[in-house]
Protein backbone atom coordinates (compact mmCIF):
# COMPACT_ATOMS: atom_id res chain seq x y z
CA UNK A 1 0.00 0.00 0.00
CA UNK A 2 2.56 2.31 0.55
CA UNK A 3 4.28 1.95 -2.97
CA UNK A 4 0.53 1.72 -4.99
CA UNK A 5 0.35 4.00 -7.69
CA UNK A 6 3.42 6.36 -7.55
CA UNK A 7 6.31 4.30 -7.42
CA UNK A 8 6.57 1.48 -10.08
CA UNK A 9 7.82 -1.11 -7.26
CA UNK A 10 3.68 -1.38 -5.99
CA UNK A 11 2.63 -2.38 -9.08
CA UNK A 12 5.33 -3.91 -10.38
CA UNK A 13 4.73 -6.50 -7.00
CA UNK A 14 1.07 -6.77 -7.40
CA UNK A 15 1.47 -7.66 -11.39
CA UNK A 16 3.97 -10.88 -10.02
CA UNK A 17 0.99 -11.66 -7.86
CA UNK A 18 -2.14 -11.01 -9.90
CA UNK A 19 -0.22 -11.91 -13.21
CA UNK A 20 2.42 -14.34 -12.41
CA UNK A 21 1.30 -16.11 -9.23
CA UNK A 22 -1.97 -17.08 -10.83
CA UNK A 23 -1.25 -18.20 -14.09
CA UNK A 24 1.09 -19.97 -12.41
CA UNK A 25 -1.39 -21.78 -10.46
CA UNK A 26 -3.40 -22.66 -13.55
CA UNK A 27 -0.47 -23.64 -15.82
CA UNK A 28 1.00 -25.43 -12.94
CA UNK A 29 -2.47 -28.06 -12.39
CA UNK A 30 -3.28 -28.11 -16.16
CA UNK A 31 -0.04 -28.65 -17.77
CA UNK A 32 2.65 -29.26 -14.39
CA UNK A 33 3.43 -33.10 -15.33
CA UNK A 34 7.03 -32.35 -14.62
CA UNK A 35 7.84 -31.38 -11.20
CA UNK A 36 10.83 -29.41 -9.68
CA UNK A 37 13.31 -31.42 -8.45
CA UNK A 38 13.82 -29.61 -4.92
CA UNK A 39 9.97 -28.81 -4.71
CA UNK A 40 7.47 -31.51 -5.68
CA UNK A 41 4.50 -29.11 -4.98
CA UNK A 42 5.71 -27.12 -7.79
CA UNK A 43 6.41 -27.60 -11.21
CA UNK A 44 8.47 -26.70 -14.21
CA UNK A 45 5.53 -25.35 -16.27
CA UNK A 46 3.58 -23.11 -13.40
CA UNK A 47 6.92 -21.40 -13.15
CA UNK A 48 8.05 -20.64 -16.58
CA UNK A 49 3.90 -19.47 -16.15
CA UNK A 50 4.80 -17.21 -13.65
CA UNK A 51 7.95 -15.75 -15.30
CA UNK A 52 6.74 -14.84 -18.51
CA UNK A 53 3.01 -13.68 -16.69
CA UNK A 54 5.01 -11.95 -14.21
CA UNK A 55 6.51 -10.30 -16.64
CA UNK A 56 4.29 -9.13 -19.22
CA UNK A 57 1.98 -7.73 -16.81
CA UNK A 58 4.61 -6.16 -14.92
CA UNK A 59 6.10 -4.65 -18.18
CA UNK A 60 2.87 -3.43 -19.60
CA UNK A 61 1.75 -1.88 -16.24
CA UNK A 62 5.15 -0.21 -15.10
CA UNK A 63 5.10 1.17 -18.11
CA UNK A 64 1.17 2.17 -18.34
CA UNK A 65 1.28 4.27 -15.27
CA UNK A 66 4.79 5.97 -16.21
CA UNK A 67 3.14 6.53 -19.61
CA UNK A 68 0.10 8.25 -17.34
CA UNK A 69 2.37 10.62 -15.53
CA UNK A 70 1.93 8.81 -12.19
CA UNK A 71 5.69 8.63 -11.83
CA UNK A 72 8.99 8.74 -14.07
CA UNK A 73 11.23 6.07 -14.32
CA UNK A 74 14.73 6.74 -13.44
CA UNK A 75 16.48 4.94 -16.47
CA UNK A 76 15.80 4.30 -20.09
CA UNK A 77 13.31 1.60 -21.61
CA UNK A 78 15.84 -1.28 -21.84
CA UNK A 79 16.91 -0.75 -18.74
CA UNK A 80 14.12 -1.07 -17.09
CA UNK A 81 12.46 -4.08 -19.04
CA UNK A 82 15.50 -5.30 -17.83
CA UNK A 83 15.30 -4.81 -14.51
CA UNK A 84 11.99 -6.02 -14.66
CA UNK A 85 13.05 -9.01 -16.31
CA UNK A 86 15.70 -9.45 -13.08
CA UNK A 87 13.07 -8.74 -10.38
CA UNK A 88 10.43 -11.25 -11.93
CA UNK A 89 13.52 -14.14 -12.23
CA UNK A 90 14.08 -13.52 -8.47
CA UNK A 91 10.20 -13.20 -7.53
CA UNK A 92 9.94 -16.83 -9.67
CA UNK A 93 12.53 -18.54 -7.63
CA UNK A 94 12.00 -17.08 -4.55
CA UNK A 95 8.36 -18.85 -5.33
CA UNK A 96 9.68 -21.88 -6.08
CA UNK A 97 10.63 -22.45 -2.53
CA UNK A 98 9.26 -24.92 -0.55
CA UNK A 99 7.71 -22.63 1.55
CA UNK A 100 4.55 -23.24 1.62
CA UNK A 101 1.63 -21.05 2.47
CA UNK A 102 3.70 -17.51 2.71
CA UNK A 103 4.91 -17.43 -1.15
CA UNK A 104 2.35 -14.43 -1.58
CA UNK A 105 4.59 -12.67 0.95
CA UNK A 106 7.82 -14.25 -0.33
CA UNK A 107 7.54 -13.23 -3.95
CA UNK A 108 5.71 -8.88 -2.91
CA UNK A 109 8.92 -9.26 -0.56
CA UNK A 110 11.51 -10.07 -3.24
CA UNK A 111 9.94 -8.12 -5.60
CA UNK A 112 10.19 -4.90 -3.27
CA UNK A 113 13.58 -5.51 -2.31
CA UNK A 114 15.14 -6.20 -5.55
CA UNK A 115 13.09 -3.68 -7.50
CA UNK A 116 14.16 -1.07 -5.01
CA UNK A 117 18.03 -2.61 -5.77
CA UNK A 118 16.88 -2.32 -9.89
CA UNK A 119 14.38 -0.04 -10.27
Amino acid sequence: MIFWRHSPLGILALMLLCGGDGLADIAGRRYGTIRLPFNTGKSWAGSAAMFGGSFIFAAVFVLLFAALGNYTLANTLPHSLLAIAAVTLAATLVEALPLPDVDNLTVTATALLTGYWLL
